[in-house]
Order: C-alpha cells, then structure tokens, then sequence
C-alpha cells in the first residue's frame, strides 16, 4: 500500500553575493555604465571590467512534493510510501557539488537524489530526490534531510510520515439448541465497534497499543482468536504487525428440572469436560444429575439408594470419574451430616457413611485429593464447631475425622478445595469468614495455617490456584473475592456491593481465570475475573433467583442454583469461555 509523505521546506543559505554591471547571459546593460557627457555613445571604460563574467548570486531552496490521492497512513507491513522532494536553484548563479545528509540516520526513510543531482544546478535547474517510506513502528516519524555546496550554501526539509496497523475482526456466533448470542467488540482508541449485525469490519490504527473489548449480555467471548489473548477480555494489540482476528462468541446452555421444591446445591465437571454432575434436591430427596457438558442435554439422575438423604449438598469427580457427596440425612426430623461415593456411572454406591451418632448437622463440601482420596467438611448441630474428615477412595472409615467439640473449631464450615495431597477449608469462627489450611503430613488432619478473611463475616467459596487459593465471601452487605500465595500472603482482593448470601468461587485451572458468583438483590450474579490482576472481564447479573456453586474447566464455567420462588426449579447454565 502506497501512502503520504509530508515535506516541509526548510531556510536557504546565499552563497556569494555581488552585482553585475552588464549581463552577457541576458543581454542587459547596467545604465550607471553609460557617460552622459559624451554626446556620440556611450565611452567603454577602458579597464578591464572583471564582474562581467563572474556568477551572480545562487540558493537552493526544497518545494513540497506533489503526489495523488495516496492514504494518509502507511502500514507497517508491507506498505511503502513514495514521494519525490523537489530542490530548486532560486538564484542567479550556478550551483554544484551538492551533498546529502539525513538525520537519523536509517530508519523508515530512504533518501535517493536522482542523477541531475550529481551536476551544475544553473538558475532555475531542478534537482529531485525520491524518498521512500517504510515504517515498522505506527505512529507518525521524520528525517530532517540537508543539501549542502561549498562554501557555505545549504538547506534542509523535513521530511515526515505516519505508520499504521490494520486491524481486521470477523465476529462468530455459535448458537447451542434455540440460544442464541450476538458479540459485539469495541476498540480503544476507537476505530472498531463491530457487532449488532454487522460481524466483520476493520480499522487502521496509528497508536499503539489497541484494546479489544468484548460486550455480551447473553452469551460469553469464547475464543479471541489471538494466542496472546487466551480467552481473557479485554485483548490489548501491541500493534507490531496488522491483525487478523476470528471472535467466537457462545451462547450458553441451561438446564432446568421443575418441581415444587428443586435446587442445585453442587456442581463439578467429569476429568474430560464431557459431562457435567449435579448434586441437590427435588421434593427433598438428594439426587445425582449427569448433563452432557456441550449441550446440556439430561442424561441420567440417581438418588442414594437405601438412605433417606434430604439435600445433596456438594459433589466432587475424581480423576478415575468416580464420584463423591456430601449433605444432609434425615433421621427422625433431625439433620445429620452424610457421605457417599459412586462408580462414574453412577450404578455403584460405596463408602456411605451416616452421622447420626456424632452431632453432625450436614456436610457441606466436599474434594478429591491426587490419591483419590474424599476431603470433606461440615458443620456440627447446632452450628457450633466445624468438622472435617479425609477417606480413602470407595472407603467408609477415615483416615482422620475431626468431628467432635473438642476435636473440631468453634464455627462453622462450608467449603473445602483439595490440592495434590491436602486441602483448604473456609468458613466462618469467631465472627469472621475464616480459611486454613491442613497439614498434609501423616493422618493428624491438623491445620498448618490459617487467618480470618478480613472484611467478610462468611467465607463460602474456596478454589486452589497454583500453590496458592482464591476465596470469596461477604458479610451481608459486600462481597469479596481474594487470592492468597501459599503462605496466605494477599495477592489481590476485589470487592463488590449489594450483597444479600451466599458466596462461590471456582478457577480453570488452564487458563486461570477466575470465577465468582453471589446471591445479591438481583439474585444470582455470576462475575469472570482475571486471575493475574483480579480485575473484573465481565459481569451477568440476574441470571437466576439464586446460586449456590461453580464449577470451571478449560471448556468455560458452570453454575448452580434455583430460579423460581414459591416453586422452586432445579436450575444449571453453562457458559463457555
């Protein structure tokens, strides 16, 4: 692509200076020359008169360049700009052993004077250099260019063009059944805003860098199509070359079971992402849901069998696709804790444990470690220590439970995150949302680190990121998301008003983005953060009556609760990032 360059003309120097006192070149006679008195002619003065033939005055002076309709910027890959600068001799004089120089050196411009350069300019003569401009940086960038002729006669132009990036976007949206979602990506600076229709466009850029924004209030931005972006939003272009970019936007899936009395209380997704487990209730009875994690489309459902299990109140899949969960049995009008396992097709149950002989209220989360071994929590009736426990895979006796007043912490617990070989649990004691870590050594399943969450009163959500976790929590009236190194040093915290219960958090462990999602006055809304920076990419407000927890992988976020009121409906949506 050809594009403009602009010359500005810079002073002209004089070279020597004198007058004539007649002109062979143009045939004039200087009239101061001529002797009145001598009525016959004019008398020729005798001496040799040696300004006759002597140079008159010469100056060099550059002209803009003219050129056609060329775009006022040049791309920075693959373009090249061409234009000609003009050096004139305005003076009377002839002028030669012209000398170029350009300052900076190199750069985008190359200064190329033609071969009537290398000659005498007589008066008038021109002399052209052609200047080619090849940016590899956008932005705008000069050359000051100088001709120079002894003695002393000189004169500089600036020379000045602009590099651009173009940005080329095609906007995809994928639909999944009957929903549907329309992306749309805005550009800052402005140039781009592509969307509502119109799912390709492009924009030349002249600053760097260029930020991408995707706004979508149904579905979510599943991939940018630029490797440095990943599935984060905003993108930020460094610009070091033009841009072609696919955006995919997804629209998300939802699954709802009616009834009289449902909630999702849990949710995990199978090793693979292929399907998604569900734990809660319906009418009061605990129940296993499967979806197909593309579609949401139901595949199979099981209660405990053998075992009047109230709520289900949290699972968890292994890595071998068996899976675990915990919640509430109902023994003669009172609540006890109670944990199970099943074979990944749910057709086997094992390892059940009731607590109706320990003061066991319910257990409300639950992990699997890298051992396949159960991680679980709970809290006491009534509601005053919480209790937690470690099994082993398909095993009905623990390897550590701590579950009675002396054994347990004051408070109460209401998630748990497994790492490798141990666990982080979060709740509330003392007033405060609380978090800790246990010991991974032997069987003691004593906490080896632990603090108050600073600014929440629950702590209700826990995930593992790397070495270290992020939390989420509230105290009735804002929310909190942190993440936490490995020896709980705060690596960021974002906080967020309106907060009516509840609290959830999840991380894709590929990608590291965050998830968090609270019951506030709107009802459930479901936030995605960037993991490094905590800061906000996008928010979907309403989205349900309540939600309770989140599951994320590579694939994109899943979350978990009731829309309804008097008659509650089982309700799971997942969006893709």
């Amino acid at each position: 692509m050809r594009g403009s360059i602009v010359l500005v003309a810079g002073l002209a120097a004089v070279l020597t200076a004198g007058c004539s006192v007649d002109d062979k070149r143009t045939g004039t006679v200087d009239a101061a020359a001529v002797d009145a008195s001598a009525p016959d002619g004019p008398i020729v003065d005798a001496a040799v008169d040696a300004s006759l033939d002597a140079p008159g005055a010469a100056a060099l002076s550059w002209s803009v360049a003219t050129y056609g309709t060329m775009p006022p910027t040049v791309l920075i890959d693959g373009g090249t700009g061409v234009a000609t600068m003009i050096l004139t001799n305005t003076g009377t004089g002839p002028v030669s052993g012209l000398t170029f120089t350009a300052v900076p050196t190199g750069g985008a411009f190359a200064i190329t004077p033609r071969a009537e350069c290398a000659g005498t300019l007589m008066p008038q003569d021109v002399c052209h250099v052609d200047v080619t401009f090849d940016p590899s940086t956008v932005g705008p960038t000069s050359k000051q260019v100088t001709v120079n002729a002894a003695p002393n006669l000189a004169a500089t132009a600036t020379v000045s063009g602009t590099g651009g990036a173009r940005v080329q976007l095609t906007i995809t949206n994928v639909a999944v059944g009957t929903s549907t979602t329309t992306g749309r990506v805005t550009s800052s600076p402005a140039g781009i805003d592509c969307g509502a229709g119109m799912t390709q466009c492009e924009a030349v850029f002249t600053t760097a860098p260029v930020t991408l924004t995707a706004i979508d209030t149904v579905g979510t931005l599943s991939d940018w199509g630029v490797p440095a972006c990943g599935v984060a939003a905003p993108c930020v272009l460094p610009l070091i070359t033009s841009s072609t970019i696919t955006t995919t936007f997804h629209a998300p899936w939802t699954y709802t079971m009616a009834g009289s009395n449902d909630q999702a209380e849990g949710v995990a997704f199978d090793p693979a992402g292929g399907s998604v487990v569900v734990g809660g209730f319906r009418s009061n009875v605990g129940l296993l849901l499967r979806l197909d994690g593309a579609t949401g489309v139901f595949g199979s459902e099981t209660t405990l069998a053998g075992a009047p299990v109230r709520r289900v109140l949290d699972v968890a899949v292994a890595a071998s696709g068996s899976v675990a969960e915990v919640g509430e049995w109902n023994a003669v009008g009172n609540y006890d804790g109670v944990k199970s396992e099943r074979s990944a097709d749910f057709a086997v149950q094992s390892g059940l444990q009731n607590f109706g002989d320990t003061p066991a209220e319910r257990l409300t989360g639950v992990c699997f470690d890298g051992s396949n071994r159960v991680h679980a929590i709970g809290v006491t009736d009534p509601g005053v220590n919480m209790i937690w426990g470690r099994w082993p895979a398909q095993s009905g006796t623990s390897d550590y439970l701590h579950n009675s007043p002396t054994a347990a912490r004051p408070g109460t617990g209401l998630d748990i995150a497994c790492t490798a070989d141990t666990a982080w649990v979060v709740g509330a004691s003392s007033g405060m949302g609380w978090i800790g870590r246990i010991d991974p050594s032997g069987n003691a399943g004593t906490i080896a680190i632990e603090q108050a969450v600073a600014g929440t009163t629950h702590a209700g959500g826990v995930a593992t990121f790397g070495t270290g976790v992020v939390v989420s929590g509230h105290n009735g009236t804002t929310e909190v998301v942190r993440r936490y190194d490995a020896t709980l040093g705060v690596l960021w915290t974002q906080t967020f008003s309106g907060v009516a219960s509840g609290s959830a958090v999840a991380v894709d462990p590929v990608g590291g983005i965050v998830y968090a999602a609270f019951t506030d006055a709107n009802g459930c809304t479901l936030r995605q953060l960037d993991g490094a920076t905590g800061n906000v990419a996008w928010t979907r407000s309403g989205i349900a009556a309540a939600c309770f927890d989140l599951a994320a992988n590579a694939d994109g976020v899943a979350v978990a609760g009731y829309v309804g009121t008097a008659a509650r409906a089982l309700w799971v949506r997942k969006y893709f990032h």
